[in-house]
């Protein structure tokens, strides 16, 4: 008997708990309906319709459900008393951590491709650049990486399900909103341009505009691994010894 490989198992444990239940597939049809509901209205009552205004509205859905992924992580795995069984187990804290980064990815990638539609219609009503599209889907998944990266780790230091969602959801806000020109025009000149550097508005424009800048891709990817490593070692130091 072939002997299948413990973190597919792992992913494949969670998609089950996500896609397979009904609470899953309203929280995927809910996302679905508000975004293209604020889409489309903004189409037939401005007339405009635009790539950019499009992922504008994903980026908002894509902390809401970074934040609603992380919420049933691991604390679903403490309500149902299986994290002690899944700690008795020949697998690592990485393969843990990883199993539900890469099942949190699984369901992205299944949302964005249910916007297909929408980005049929802004092509036949006035064409977009194909560079930009394929510059908003990778800024996409690299924003959504770092945002649930950060939800999985911050999960795991509360174990209500509510209050995990509701920090995360408000943390995430306050991370991405702390980078906002608002934020940034209030700082002295020197300690703006320093704490720009770091900002996720500025590196989620550069996306946007089609010229994704090398400084965001690192910014996203070294937050990305930052918030994994710690989320596998708080995981090591919750193992019984």
């Amino acid at each position: 008997m072939k002997k299948i490989n413990p973190l597919l198992a792992l992913i494949w444990k969670d998609l089950k708990l996500i896609l397979f239940s009904p609470s899953g597939w309203l929280m995927l049809v809910v996302f679905d309906g508000v975004i293209l509901w604020l889409f489309l209205q903004n189409f037939f009552l401005v007339g405009q319709v635009e790539l950019s205004y499009l992922f504008s509205l994903l980026l908002w859905g894509w902390l809401i459900l970074a934040a609603a992924l992380s919420s049933r992580s691991f604390n679903q795995e403490k309500d149902n008393r299986t994290l002690e069984l899944l700690f008795s187990l020949p697998i690592t804290s990485w393969q843990l951590v990883l199993a539900k980064f890469l099942a949190g990815l699984v369901v992205f990638f299944f949302i964005l491709l249910s916007f297909l539609p929408p980005l049929v219609i802004i092509y036949n009503l006035g064409g977009f650049d194909l560079g930009q599209l394929i510059s908003a889907w990778i800024g996409s998944c690299l924003l959504f990486s770092f945002f649930l990266s950060y939800a999985l780790f911050a999960s795991l230091y509360f174990s209500n399900l509510v209050v995990v969602f509701l920090f995360n959801l408000f943390s995430l806000f306050l991370i991405y909103l702390g980078g906002s020109e608002l934020v940034l025009n209030r700082l002295p000149p020197y300690l703006s341009k320093l704490w720009g550097a770091f900002s996720l508005p500025i590196a989620w424009r550069s996306f946007l505009i089609g010229v994704p800048s090398l400084a965001a891709i690192v910014l996203l990817s070294s937050g990305i691994l930052l918030f994994l490593s710690l989320a596998v070692i708080k995981l090591s130091r919750m193992q019984p010894r």
